[in-house]
């Protein structure tokens, strides 16, 4: 029988609650790469993005720019 201790806490970050991440995404990686198109990302846009897996909200982001020639795939490398 082994003697790994106990498990006496856990904490859950959800986005924002510790480090507010969604900022950070939001201007480093979408709209740096969107804005080298002259395009950037709404509240609206993010909003719908916000909760799903990174496949699903990169696919939700392009498609309100059907215009600037980025995969799913590239955008999320």
């Amino acid at each position: 029988m082994s003697s790994k201790p106990a498990v006496e806490y856990v904490i859950f970050d959800l986005d924002g609650l510790m480090i507010d991440s969604e900022k950070i995404y939001t201007d480093v990686s979408t709209n740096e790469i969107l804005g080298k198109y002259g395009k950037e990302m709404t509240w609206d846009i993010k909003a719908g993005c916000m909760g799903k897996p990174e496949k699903e909200a990169s696919l939700h982001l392009l498609s309100f720019f059907p215009d600037i020639p980025i995969t799913s795939e590239s955008l999320i490398s």
